[in-house]
């Protein structure tokens, strides 16, 4: 009875729900059991659908989509695997977790087996249960894949659950090192080792992106005018540069899914370390959130405002007045004022607002307009982010971690250089490069 106990209790842990829903959880050995949660004693896993405890998370829009999954499947320690296993071909009747001790089952409050009762903290089920995300910390893994190799959901944001992607690999990696530092053994190998990643169903695959990217690129060269031109010429490659520079932008900063692309002149300046951006107003103050200006972007800001200068000559030698409202945009852009930055022309010159539309034609049509917030947290952490400066970036705020937080001891400067260096890799690989719009240099 002793050791089905403690059986009992490994597996609670391994499950990471409270002790009497833990007991109530099924053993289940088919594809698709009813319940949310059910331990699979051939597989020696555990399985969670988080589609039912996560609701509204958007489903897979398209084939260029990654596949994924919200079943999260985690699992057993090898040796505890192998006992489960071994009771449930011995028992066939057995049904849930509770029937592995039967009358003998402990209570929440209960001590674990082999547990003093002379400490001053009581080693009881409840708290080895609640244990599991800081042994999760304790053994390295970073918060994201914490939260789920340990269930431990409350280490990230609501909000994160919309763009993680985690591989299966992850997870048992994960796993492996929760349960050898408890000294427990190797974990189960994996049934499914090429299985789908878990998490948001719509992160694109990278060389979607890469083709958006060059289609929009390519199209503001190709339409880049020459000695000879009007004014249709000019607004027309304007646009398509104004379309180009707004998605490197939206890429950088993870903008969201928003109709208009906004960002405010007077605080986006290529001489800064940082913009502001209030796309969303989050935090315990809703307040503006600090986004880091990597080089790529300072380059394009830069670039930017060099076209607008070249621009505004070539309209003036069409005749156009600095009372025109497509010259007095300009140089509001360029005296700093607070108007938006990036702006689209009418045949007549005229400003108007760039839109999200704009963006999303052609390769991009049916592509997500957060396409950047679901990819970049994987690509961030492939260069060694810090999963809590992902979360910064994406402009989630969680107490006690968020830099704005009186409990952090992050310096602003030192997180937003680190992801600054980062994305200028990831633009690196992506091809997001740079590109001048009617002249180089004034």
């Amino acid at each position: 009875a002793g050791d089905a106990r403690a059986l009992q209790a490994a597996l609670a842990f391994c499950i990471g729900l409270p002790w009497e829903l833990c007991l109530r959880v099924p053993f289940f050995t088919g594809k698709k059991c009813p319940a949310v949660a059910w331990v699979n004693p051939a597989d020696r896993c555990v399985y969670i659908d988080l589609e039912r405890v996560l609701p509204g998370l958007s489903n897979k829009q398209t084939d260029r989509h990654v596949v994924t999954t919200l079943l999260l499947v985690r699992p057993l320690p090898l040796l505890a695997g192998n006992l489960v296993y071994e009771a449930y071909a011995a028992n066939p009747g057995l049904e849930a977790v509770e029937g592995l001790a039967g009358k003998s089952t402990m209570i929440s409050r209960s001590l674990l087996p082999g547990a003093s009762s002379a400490t001053a903290i009581r080693a009881s089920v409840a708290r080895l249960i609640a244990s599991r995300g800081g042994a999760a910390l304790r053994a390295g893994l970073s918060r994201d894949t914490a939260a789920y190799a340990s269930l431990s959901l409350s280490l990230i944001s609501k909000s994160d659950h919309h763009y993680l992607v985690k591989q299966r690999s992850a997870i048992w990696q994960g796993c492996g090192h929760i349960y050898s530092s408890l000294q427990w053994g190797p974990c189960a190998p994996d049934p499914d080792a090429g299985g789908a990643a878990f998490g948001s169903r719509v992160t694109p695959e990278v060389r979607w992106i890469k083709d958006v990217i060059e289609e929009l690129h390519s199209v503001a060269i190709q339409l880049r005018p020459g000695k000879r031109y009007r004014l249709n010429s000019l607004t027309l490659h304007h646009n398509a540069y104004a379309t180009y520079v707004g998605l490197l932008m939206t890429i950088l900063i993870g903008g969201r899914n928003r109709s208009k692309i906004e960002f405010c002149a007077s605080t986006w300046q290529e001489d800064h370390a940082f913009g502001q951006h209030g796309d969303k107003l989050v935090g315990p103050n809703l307040g503006l959130t600090p986004v880091p200006i990597p080089t790529t972007l300072s380059t394009q800001m830069k670039l930017w405002r060099i076209h607008l200068r070249a621009l505004d000559q070539r309209l003036h030698k069409l005749g156009l007045t600095k009372e025109h409202p497509g010259r007095s945009r300009i140089q509001a852009v360029l005296d700093s004022d607070k108007v938006n930055l990036l702006f689209t022309m009418n045949e007549e010159g005229t400003p108007q607002i760039l839109t999200a539309n704009f963006l999303f034609k052609g390769e991009g049509s049916s592509l997500n307009r957060d396409f950047s917030r679901h990819v970049m947290p994987d690509l961030l952490g492939s260069q060694e982010v810090p999963f809590e400066h992902v979360q910064w970036w994406l402009r989630h705020h969680v107490d006690g971690t968020s830099a704005s937080s009186i409990t952090s001891t992050t310096v602003q400067q030192v997180w937003l250089c680190r992801v600054a260096t980062a994305l200028d890799r990831i633009a690196l690989d992506l091809g997001l490069r740079p590109l001048h719009g009617i002249a180089k240099t004034l």
